[in-house]
């Protein structure tokens, strides 16, 4: 097992409740977003009442810079997702970072090597051992280009990491409509941000959640 004080300091710092936010989108969603706090420089997983999606968050993209107020009264915190930020509303974009600007951001979130993936061996963890003390989420990058294939379950990205090749399933919609053109597998040179998904059957899974910029 990974002694856990090597990936603990990796954890975002606690937002305060009511505080004003500014992310980095990595992996936009309709009722939460995977992103670089920009305060911090930490990962976060940003989630907003669905009922409260609306027109302000329909069209986020990656690497898009939006603004939240966080909730005054978040939930109790997850264990698999430790880096969870409620938000009080849907964020809404200011700009956009790429290049050398977002480099700064992401080279100092990659997954050191020494460790395993996430903290621990295989593609999955019984989310009755999570004690919310580990990351969910990190940034991976391969040696050489990813491989992206479909499945019958959708998509999987296959890559090199840590001298062993990995495969796991990938939820990136734009990954998913890039293969689905191609009507094969496809090779590409990027980063992958790798989290924990949402417990099923007892586990949390390793997913492949975005394919970012090199």
């Amino acid at each position: 097992m990974v002694a856990l004080s090597s990936i603990a300091p990796r954890l975002r710092p606690v937002t305060q409740a009511g505080a004003r936010v500014r992310l980095l989108l990595l992996a936009p969603g309709e009722e939460e977003a995977a992103g670089v706090d920009l305060d911090t420089g930490g990962l976060v997983w940003a989630t907003w009442n669905p009922e409260d999606s609306n027109i302000v968050s329909i069209g986020l993209r990656p690497l898009d810079v939006v603004t939240a107020q966080t909730h005054v009264n978040p939930p109790l915190p997850d264990p698999a997702r430790p880096e969870a930020v409620a938000l009080a509303g849907p964020p809404v974009a200011i700009g956009r970072l790429r290049g050398r600007r977002a480099e700064r951001l992401l080279r100092p979130l990659h997954h050191p090597e020494r460790d395993q993936l996430l903290g621990f061996a295989g593609p999955a963890v019984p989310y009755w051992t999570l004690a919310g003390d580990r990351p969910s989420m990190t940034v991976v990058a391969p040696r050489g280009p990813v491989v992206l294939a479909p499945t019958e379950d959708g998509l999987a990205v296959r890559f090199s990491w840590r001298s062993a090749q990995h495969v796991l399933p990938c939820t990136d919609r734009s990954a998913r409509a890039a293969v689905a053109s191609h009507g094969r597998p496809v090779r590409a040179e990027r980063r992958l941000l790798v989290t924990l998904s949402e417990p099923y059957l007892g586990h949390c899974y390793k997913v492949v959640t975005a394919l970012l910029p090199v």
